[in-house]
């Protein structure tokens, strides 16, 4: 097994910060902005894919992983948006 090199755990644990401060002021910034009805529609589209991906244990697998790919590339991306503004700034 390769030595892991110290810098580069630290650039990618400081990109993980990063990446949870960005999500987190998004999450806030949108939460403290919604409106009562922007939360009925999206508490209505979340019932509506939990009954696609099947009530019960287990659900729909192929759907699940199709969700679990989807939620990876957007915190890929979110890591690039970090990892941007980490070396233009």
């Amino acid at each position: 097994m390769d030595k892991l090199d110290r810098e580069i755990i630290l650039q990618t644990m400081r990109g993980y910060e990063e990446a949870n401060r960005i999500s987190k002021a998004d999450r806030f910034f949108r939460l403290k902005e919604r409106k009562i009805e922007e939360s009925i529609l999206i508490f209505r589209s979340l019932y509506r894919a939990w009954e696609k991906t099947g009530k019960t244990m287990g659900g729909d697998k192929d759907t699940l992983s199709r969700l679990r790919i989807e939620e990876s590339v957007r915190i890929r991306e979110i890591m690039n948006q970090a990892s941007v503004r980490m070396t233009s700034g």
